[in-house]
């Protein structure tokens, strides 16, 4: 995300609490820049997309701190995807999960393990910008 982004009239959670009740959240490059409870000048952010999201709340990006991207998290039996699946298949639809997971809130996560090598390929993926995700 490059682009700029102003978020008018929200209220800001962090890992404490209600940091602000109704504030101005500027964004910049996919991070936050400027948090006012001030209203922020559209021309300080210059090209920036103004969203008017009085009342919705605002929070950091989740943290999973253990996760198994290369299983599908609804078999009652973890490893029949491992089984079922080739090599490939289990790597285009874990890079799906990455997008899903991210699109959900979640910005970083610590898989804890993959066969084939999956897990570090789709870290390589990501960090180059390949595909998306946490």
């Amino acid at each position: 995300m490059s682009g700029r982004l102003l978020l008018r009239g929200v209220r800001v959670v962090d890992g404490r609490g209600v940091r602000a009740p109704k504030a101005d959240v500027a964004i910049a490059g996919g991070r936050i820049v400027a948090i006012s409870t001030s209203p922020l000048a559209a021309g300080g952010a210059e090209g920036a997309r103004v969203l008017d999201l009085d009342g919705r709340t605002v929070a950091p990006g989740l943290m999973n701190a253990h996760s198994h991207v290369c299983l599908d998290g609804t078999s009652p039996d973890p490893e029949l995807i491992l089984r079922s699946e080739t090599p490939a298949e289990n790597a285009v639809r874990s890079a799906r999960r990455l997008e899903r997971i991210l699109r959900m809130g979640v910005t970083a996560i610590r898989d804890v393990g993959a066969p084939w090598g999956v897990d570090i390929a789709l870290r390589r993926l990501v960090d180059a910008g390949e595909i998306q995700g946490p």
